[in-house]
């Protein structure tokens, strides 16, 4: 973590330089971090200085960074029909047509709503099924590598509707992840991995999945 300079006032440059550098590691092409994701990260430094310089909304604006899309109305998710719009809808103002976007990239373009609206719904491969879209083919050796592991937990934790938690093995199953449950396993398991970002493992329960046998 770093720290805050020694000043009443935090100045903007390090601020700008500091924030830039979070973005760019965690690959959010552009998004503002939510705090959620600063807190999550140990980033209260980062957090005390958008206060300072007027908020969020007044540093993204600063920094050409776009917010994340606002909250959905209640029941929006449910309507029929509404997953496959808002999809269809993203792929053609960011994706490559006829392609399915991965969790990783929705969540990087600010759409952890979709993101989590799929999941909770059939999951990507049956809503890519559905709409007839190509799902992408991992080359030979992605989930050996921790940096590509790390980003796959994260999105799929912000997709689950809680970036700070370790996803269980329950819910990667569940909304079709077995892919990152292996990817995991082959970066030392869910404790290890849990612990590497600072995430929380909730419950005994999930200590027990964590450290079943492969």
């Amino acid at each position: 973590m770093s720290t805050i300079p020694d000043d009443t006032t935090i100045d903007f440059a390090w601020l700008e330089r500091e924030l830039l550098a979070f973005v760019d590691e965690r690959r959010l092409d552009g998004v503002m971090p939510s705090l959620e994701s600063l807190r999550s990260a140990r980033r209260q430094d980062l957090m005390a200085g958008l206060e300072r310089h007027g908020g969020r909304r007044a540093v993204a604006e600063r920094l050409s960074l776009r917010l994340a899309m606002p909250r959905k109305p209640y029941g929006t998710w449910q309507q029929p029909g509404a997953i496959d719009r808002e999809l269809l809808a993203f792929i053609a103002e960011h994706g490559e047509e006829g392609r399915m976007p991965s969790r990783a990239e929705l969540a990087a373009a600010g759409r952890v709503d979709l993101a989590l609206a799929i999941s909770r719904d059939k999951g990507v491969t049956a809503l890519a099924k559905r709409l007839g879209l190509k799902t992408a083919k991992h080359a030979f050796g992605y989930w050996e590598d921790p940096v590509t592991v790390e980003r796959e937990v994260r999105a799929a934790a912000a997709a689950l509707g809680h970036p700070e938690i370790m996803p269980s093995v329950m819910e990667l199953l569940h909304s079709g992840r077995a892919d990152l449950k292996y990817g995991i396993d082959q970066n030392g398991g869910f404790l290890e991995v849990a612990k590497r970002l600072g995430l929380r493992v909730r419950s005994t329960h999930q200590r027990r999945d964590a450290q079943a046998p492969k």
